[in-house]
């Protein structure tokens, strides 16, 4: 691959083109680098399909990604992304939905002064107003009145629960609404395994 096509691919790390490993790669693993660089979410996960296991090995043992779980991480893509100013709201979305723990537990430690615990209680708490329809501060209030109103005990199975979930009987996905009839103390056992189901269908189960 030559100087006028690498211009091409203006996102990648120039560096790593020049490096004697890169240069080394067959023409095809070389263009296969590219493609799936190109095709990075913006922590750098990218789905790792038909890619030459050669490559793949290259850029593990330089450190240059991670693989596993279908997925590969290009390890230094986040830090080429945090220096173009990119959108950090978006990269802490990513991180929270990176379906893969390896790939969050490199990001955590080589990245935690971007995914700290701030940003990510901060990203959290705006999913629960988005998702509850309901500001942060209700929210934590319902929830201590859910609690203290059940005595602190699972209305599913019947436990006591020193750690407590608060569920929605009817489903926010089902229409359910974030008021107190429509709430109830769980464990997190039959939380979980409740999920979106409705009492019903989840009895039936």
């Amino acid at each position: 691959m030559d100087r006028k096509d690498r211009h091409a691919f203006p996102r990648v790390d120039a560096g790593i083109v020049e490096q004697t490993w890169f240069v080394e790669l067959p023409a095809e693993c070389q263009a296969t680098f590219f493609r799936l660089w190109l095709s990075c979410d913006v922590i750098g996960v990218t789905e790792n399909i038909n890619v030459p296991f050669d490559l793949l090995e290259a850029m593990s043992r330089k450190n240059l990604l991670l693989y596993g779980g279908g997925s590969i991480l290009f390890c230094e893509y986040i830090q080429a992304q945090i220096t173009r100013a990119s959108d950090i709201p978006a990269m802490i979305e990513a991180f929270v939905e990176c379906p893969v723990p390896p790939f969050k537990a490199y990001l955590a430690e080589c990245y935690h002064s971007l995914f700290t615990e701030e940003r990510l209680d901060k990203y959290n708490r705006g999913v629960l107003v988005r998702d509850l329809g309901v500001p942060f501060s209700e929210w934590r209030k319902l929830r201590a009145q859910v609690f203290v109103r059940d005595q602190y005990t699972c209305r599913y199975c019947g436990k006591h629960v020193d750690t407590p979930h608060c569920d929605h009987v009817l489903p926010l996905c089902r229409g359910g609404k974030t008021v107190l009839d429509n709430l109830v103390t769980a464990c997190p056992s039959c939380n979980c395994s409740k999920h979106d189901k409705t009492l019903e269908e989840w009895r039936k189960g």
